[in-house]
């Protein structure tokens, strides 16, 4: 109501900054600091395990805390923070295939023909998507495909090869992440195949044809926030909870990327044609990125560097820290921390709800350590309400302002 009509009483929800408040050094260090009370998010963060709830906050306050150690210690590129992030999601996808390697080893086996022996039941394909073997090429022919496109792009066929490595890793990761935490927003922002290469090999070595390949593929490289993988996943998630047949999901899922991708073209350069890109309606995202990555590539040729020694060895702390994080937490029940939190602290995501997991964080314990589990299985409708409620009257103000052509409320961001 205060969005229509100002006179109403404000209910702070949204995110807010208080990074204003910080002034002087060095605690100003600490850059943008966001309060936000979602209701969804607070109802689907009380979903969430404890662990990945006090995760999330903690290591972003420690993440905080590192700014400020930063300015008082007069270091200039401390803590390398994304250097870190992909460490630690480098930990993360090397335990899961790690804890999975009896799996992956018998669909390498079964890949290849030898067949399932005695381990029929660990790989039964009846109620699967495709089977094992049409999956297992699949990867590889995809693979080879992309690579051997890439170098007739320009780049070398070692790099295509590990860059995209590297984004299978990812692509694992940000299902892992959707899994486990159940983050709406998945932003992995700097933390990318170019990054990765860039770091670890500099732009001097790489040459001007590997790092315009790397521009070419920034479509689909720049934070993940729409990647496919954990929204195919949940697809299939919610298929088999209510018992449908996913045979036919491979079919529709092309299907619906091949006209969606079409219409989407044309819908953009409709739009921008028709209102014009610099309007001002469409924000900076539609109509910067292209130009961010233009700019990049441009700073890349102009301004080669050597591989950043310093950033490597953040990146292998991040790794390490992960690891250690990872196998507490596997090998101590009591363990109360999750890697996820720490991979997560200096994004754009963590920035905006960390508060809503802490509110989540703070009822849940109360509730499972003072009150009992009954106590919490009643009070999952409360914050299933939260979250269903804010849905469904954010739907309806967006369908008001859609029909009458005015600006409402809007839920989120």
């Amino acid at each position: 109501m205060h969005s229509l009509y100002p006179q109403f009483p404000f209910v702070p929800v949204k995110r807010r900054s208080f990074g204003y408040l910080f002034t002087s050094r060095p605690w100003n260090e600490m850059g943008d600091v966001r309060l936000s009370f979602y209701p969804f998010l607070i109802g689907l963060a009380f979903l969430v395990p404890l662990d990945v709830l006090l995760s999330g906050w903690v290591f972003y306050l420690g993440y905080k805390a590192q700014l400020i150690i930063k300015a008082m210690a007069g270091w200039h590129h401390f803590p390398y923070y994304d250097q870190q992030s992909f460490g630690a999601y480098f930990a993360i996808a090397l335990f899961t295939v790690w804890l999975g390697r009896h799996q992956f080893l018998l669909i390498f086996r079964h890949g290849f023909g030898f067949g399932f022996g005695n381990d029929k039941g660990y790989l039964e394909e009846s109620n699967e998507m495709m089977g094992y073997r049409f999956a297992f090429w699949g990867i590889v022919a995809g693979l080879v495909g992309l690579v051997f496109f890439s170098h007739k792009l320009g780049m070398s066929i070692w790099v295509a090869a590990i860059y995209f490595l590297i984004y299978l890793v990812l692509a694992m990761v940000v299902a892992r992440l959707r899994a486990e935490m159940g983050s709406l927003v998945h932003d992995f922002a700097a933390i990318d195949p170019d990054h990765f290469l860039t770091t670890v090999l500099g732009t001097r070595q790489l040459g001007a044809a590997n790092l315009t390949g790397f521009t070419i593929y920034g479509f689909f490289n720049q934070a993940y926030m729409s990647h496919p993988m954990p929204h195919l996943l949940e697809g299939l998630k919610i298929a088999e909870r209510i018992h449908i047949s996913t045979k036919r999901i491979p079919v529709a899922v092309l299907l619906v990327t091949a006209i969606a991708t079409l219409t989407t073209f044309w819908l953009m350069m409709h739009q921008y044609y028709s209102i014009g890109a610099s309007s001002g309606h469409f924000g900076p995202f539609p109509r910067g990125m292209v130009a961010y990555l233009y700019r990049r590539l441009q700073h890349w040729l102009t301004y080669p560097v050597p591989p950043d020694h310093m950033g490597m060895g953040y990146m292998a702390g991040g790794f390490l820290l992960g690891s250690l994080i990872y196998w507490l937490r596997m090998r101590f029940l009591w363990w109360p921390l999750h890697p996820l939190g720490y991979a997560m602290a200096n994004s754009w995501a963590m920035n905006n709800f960390w508060s809503c997991l802490f509110i989540a964080f703070v009822a849940k314990w109360i509730i499972l350590r003072f009150i009992g589990l009954g106590a919490y299985r009643k009070a999952l409708p409360f914050f299933l309400g939260l979250a269903f409620g804010d849905f469904i009257i954010g739907s309806v103000w967006s369908l008001v302002g859609i029909t009458l052509g005015i600006r409402t409320y809007e839920f989120w961001p």
